[in-house]
C-alpha cells in the first residue's frame, strides 16, 4: 500500500471510529454527517469523498462487524464430531459475545440500520448484511452435514438462512431494549438448535433436544 493510500485508509478509519463513539454515546439519532466530520476532524467534502453519506457509513460499520464475527467463529476444519456443540455454539452465539464488549454501540448501530432510509442496502436477500449474517450458521450447518450428522433433507444454506432470520428477530428485540443481552444469547442458541433439529440424526438430535430443554428453563 502506498503512503497516500495508507493515509487515506487511516482517515477513513478515523471517521468510522468517530461514528462508533457517537452512536455509543448518543444513540442512532446522534449520528449526522456534519457532527461526524467535526468529531473526526475532517472537512465535510473529505468525509463524503472517503466514505459517503450516513448510510454508507453505517454500511461500513456493519461490514466491519460482520468481518469480526466471521474471524471469531470457528472454521470448519476445527469441527470435532465428538464435541459438536463447541463448534455449533461458536457459530451461533459469537455475535452475543461480541456485542457484550460494546453494547451501547452495537444496540444503536442496529437500530440505525433498521430505520435507515435505504432498506435495500441492508435488508435485501442479496445484501451484505443478510448474506454475511447467514454465512456463519450456514458454515456451521455445512460442517455438521459433512460429518454425517444431518439427514440432508435441507441444504446447509437453507438451514443457515432459517437460523439467521430467527437470530435477526432476537437482535431486533435486544436493540430496542425488549430483552437483555443474555436473553439474546439464549434466543440465538434456541434458533440454532431448533434449525439443526429440523434435519438432525442421532445422536445429535438427542443432544439438541436436551440443550433446547435446558434453554427453555427459567434462568436461575
Amino acid at each position: 500500500m502506498s503512503v497516500r493510500e495508507s493515509s487515506k485508509e487511516r482517515r477513513r478509519q478515523s471517521i468510522l471510529d468517530a461514528a462508533r463513539r457517537m452512536l455509543a454515546k448518543g444513540g442512532y439519532r446522534a449520528l449526522n454527517v456534519r457532527a461526524l466530520a467535526k468529531e473526526a476532524d475532517v472537512t465535510l467534502p473529505t468525509l463524503y469523498n472517503l466514505i459517503g453519506n450516513k448510510e454508507k457509513i453505517l454500511f461500513e460499520l456493519a461490514a466491519q462487524t460482520m468481518r469480526v464475527i466471521g474471524q471469531r467463529s470457528f472454521t470448519p476444519d476445527t469441527f470435532d464430531p465428538d464435541d459438536p456443540f463447541t463448534f455449533i455454539d461458536s457459530g451461533i452465539a459469537v455475535s452475543a459475545d461480541l456485542f457484550a464488549e460494546q453494547p451501547d454501540f452495537y444496540r444503536s448501530a442496529f437500530v440505525a440500520v433498521t430505520f435507515a432510509d435505504n432498506q435495500e442496502l441492508f435488508w435485501s436477500p442479496q445484501s451484505m448484511f443478510v448474506q454475511g449474517g447467514a454465512e456463519i450458521p450456514t458454515r456451521c450447518c455445512r460442517a455438521v452435514a459433512d460429518a454425517g450428522m444431518l439427514e440432508g433433507r435441507f441444504s446447509p444454506s437453507a438451514l443457515g438462512m432459517h437460523i439467521f432470520q430467527g437470530v435477526r428477530g432476537a437482535l431486533r428485540d435486544w436493540s430496542v431494549g425488549l430483552i437483555s443481552l443474555e436473553d439474546y444469547r439464549r434466543w440465538s442458541l434456541r434458533c440454532g438448535y431448533a434449525g439443526l433439529l429440523l434435519d438432525a440424526r442421532e445422536p445429535l438430535r438427542s443432544g439438541l433436544l436436551e440443550r433446547l430443554a435446558a434453554l427453555y428453563e427459567p434462568p436461575q
